[in-house]
């Protein structure tokens, strides 16, 4: 994604096609400049709970249609002021903000930039990258590390990319410059970005988009064993998510660090069933753990389709069970599946809360 400078240039005399052309990386060796949050902030985010919200709450918060909505969005704006609580952004949120408009788009804007202070969860790839570094480094140093703030959450760019790059310039800029721009960036607000953007901004599915099919061919393998969908879902993650991974951050290694990381995940401890180390790599990547368990549990409802909501569900979804402190939504299909995840008896630290009721007991348990 690029996006081009303004117009008008702010220094007399020097045209817009002169100055550098900023463009988002996503590998780390594409960008120059990382997308990292305030340290100062992140400071403040460990002392605070963690609250994600689904846009069907934002939406209910932002309009202030009723007396609860009101006096909850009024006593969340208070808790996050006394740095008790945040409502990070997350990348589906964002998508669905860019399709509202006009003074809906605007309200929700506002609310949730105050409520988040522009603080997002990293995309997935991002955070896959990250569990996947992790648990190699906790392979050769035996001593395991969660994921930090840092690797969970970024500014608001963040959601698109980890960093970006100055590219096509006629002139360079200076020193004070370019800590001005990168500055500018790292700051970006919400309440901007929705503005640059206008109305009806979020952009369509690709048409590859087909989970309805590969739904249906699961299915059949599976038939009515949540055990067996759950089983086909690990292994297409270790496929698609997990082996390329682990693949690439080798290549940047020794020989002898290779040799002794294959050592390692030769040795770890292999399921019963299944002859496989994948479920114990689970066990230390969040993230992945609950795409494989998103995956089963929506995969087995008959009724969806694809639609743009289903989507931004699942991907929301990965979030709550894998870095949220409380998940608050009112959707009865995001409910259902958080159901069945527990029925399965799916390890999480999170609450959560199906109404603006529960979510009002639930600030209670907070404060």
């Amino acid at each position: 994604m690029d996006i081009e400078p303004p117009q008008r240039s702010p220094i007399p005399n020097v045209s817009t096609s002169s100055l550098p052309r900023f463009e988002l990386a996503i590998d780390s060796e594409q960008y120059d400049h990382a997308f990292e949050l305030d340290p100062h902030l992140v400071a403040t985010l460990s002392r605070r709970h963690i609250l994600l919200l689904d846009t069907s709450v934002w939406i209910r918060l932002a309009d202030r249609n009723d007396e609860l909505a009101a006096r909850i969005a009024d006593r969340l704006i208070r808790l996050k002021d006394a740095e008790k609580i945040i409502c990070p952004l997350a990348p589906p949120t964002i998508w669905e903000l860019r399709k509202q408009t006009g003074a809906s788009l605007t309200r929700m804007a506002e609310l949730m930039e105050e409520l988040s202070e522009n603080v997002t969860f990293r995309s997935h790839e991002q955070i896959f990258d990250s569990e996947i570094e992790s648990f190699l480094s906790y392979l050769i140093t035996g001593n395991f590390k969660p994921l930090s703030l840092n690797q969970r959450f970024g500014p608001l760019l963040s959601y698109l990319a980890p960093g970006y790059r100055l590219t096509k310039a006629k002139m360079s800029l200076t020193q004070q410059g370019n800590a001005h721009l990168h500055q500018s960036v790292s700051s970006m607000r919400l309440t901007t970005l929705a503005k640059w953007l206008g109305d009806k901004s979020s952009p369509p599915l690709s048409s590859k988009y087909d989970p309805l099919s590969t739904s249906r061919q699961r299915r059949e393998l599976a038939g009515n064993s949540v055990d067996l969908a759950r089983r086909i879902e690990t292994e297409f993650i270790a496929r698609e998510h997990v082996l390329p991974r682990l693949k690439k951050m080798q290549a940047d290694m020794t020989i002898s660090e290779r040799l002794r990381i294959t050592s390692k995940i030769d040795a770890l401890p292999r399921s019963r069933r299944y002859g496989s180390a994948i479920e114990h790599l689970l066990r230390f990547t969040p993230a992945l753990a609950a795409l494989v368990e998103v995956q089963t549990i929506s995969g087995l409802d008959i009724t969806r389709k694809n639609s743009p909501n289903d989507f931004f569900d699942r991907e929301l979804l990965i979030y709550a069970l894998s870095y949220s402190g409380s998940f608050a939504v009112i959707d009865r299909w995001i409910s259902s599946l958080v159901a069945l995840s527990r029925q399965g008896h799916y390890f999480s630290f999170y609450e959560f809360a199906n109404s603006l009721e529960a979510l009002n007991s639930l600030l209670d348990r907070h404060t």
